[in-house]
């Protein structure tokens, strides 16, 4: 399997009037990677708790709506910002005397 792919295997079978459904889910290294901190249990528990509800396609989606927020975020960490800035000022400082120079000559 791709280290970027999730598949997840479902049976589904009607005995007697009662839905009996089975699932599996697997996914790769880079998948369970780009989920932060205990939202692939949470991915997995949402699938769950939503298949005893709901029919595989209700599943799948709120399952999917779940961690779709998590995927999309970016962090931006205050003092990197502050480090940032620091260096854009060390640069404008650095190039302006370059150039400063470049026209006294």
């Amino acid at each position: 399997m791709d280290k970027t792919a999730m598949v997840i295997l479902f049976t589904q079978e009607d005995i007697d009037g009662v839905v009996d459904w089975e699932y599996d889910m697997y996914c790769g290294d880079d998948t369970v990677k780009c989920l932060s901190n205990g939202t692939f249990d949470e991915l997995v528990d949402t699938f769950q708790k939503s298949m005893e509800k709901k029919n595989l396609y209700y599943a799948l989606d709120d399952s999917r709506n779940l961690v779709k927020k998590d995927l999309a975020k970016t962090k931006i960490h205050p003092i990197a910002m502050i480090l940032i800035g620091f260096v854009l000022c060390f640069y404008v400082i650095s190039y302006a005397q370059m150039f400063a120079d470049i026209k006294k000559r």
